[in-house]
Parts: structure tokens; C-alpha cells; sequence
């Protein structure tokens, strides 16, 4: 398989120092009909309490990394339905777990589209 060349993010890639990568997560809420979409290796920051994605031209504080997401109760199957990614869906507040990689010392692998980092 050849090398992918296309933007993906961030994605985990060991730890610094000698304890184990766990790969540890966090869960975090994704407030109800949030309007803009999380794609897995998004930074991502705590907005009112909710997941947000970090926008470059705005100073913040990152949280992590976006790993995926848990809908409780899919509007389409009535089941629970794991994800990559969020996009904007009509689902009832407290339905959407975010999963954060916001481990300390955690190593990431980037490859972006632009040319600042």
C-alpha cells in the first residue's frame, strides 16, 4: 500500500517518557444540533461546556484531539451508532459523546493541507 499523502490531522503516535501508551480518551459532550462538523484528528477545544473545534485564527486552549463519537440513539436506526466523525444531526442534548485523546505527554503525527502549524 503506498504512503497516504492527504491531510488527516492529528493521530496518536506513542507517548514521551517511560509509562505506557494506553491510549487513553476522554468523553465529552457534543451540544445538541451543533452546526459545524468534527472529522477524527481535529483539535479540539471546551465551548459553554460542549466540544468545539479549535479555529486557527482565534487564541485557544486545546483540549485534544477528536477521536470519534458515540450517538446514543441514531435518528435514522433508534440504535447506538459510532462514528469518526460529527455532523450536524437532530438529536435530543446529552445523546452525542465525544471521544477525546487528551492525555498528557501524548505524541502526535500531523500532516496538514496548509503551511502553518
Amino acid at each position: 500500500m503506498a504512503n497516504e499523502t492527504k491531510a488527516y490531522g492529528l493521530r496518536a503516535l506513542g507517548k514521551l517518557g517511560s509509562n505506557p501508551a494506553n491510549g487513553g480518551q476522554g468523553q465529552y459532550n457534543i451540544s445538541d444540533n451543533y452546526s459545524t462538523s468534527i472529522f477524527q484528528g481535529d483539535m479540539v477545544t471546551v465551548d459553554a461546556g460542549y466540544i468545539a473545534p479549535v479555529v486557527t485564527t482565534t487564541l485557544t486552549t486545546v483540549l485534544g484531539v477528536f477521536n470519534g463519537c458515540l450517538i446514543e440513539v441514531s435518528p435514522t436506526t433508534g440504535k447506538p451508532t459510532w462514528s469518526n466523525k460529527y455532523v450536524q444531526r437532530n438529536i435530543q442534548p446529552g445523546k452525542i459523546q465525544a471521544f477525546v485523546i487528551d492525555v498528557k505527554n501524548q505524541r502526535l503525527l500531523v500532516m496538514t493541507n496548509g503551511t502553518a502549524t
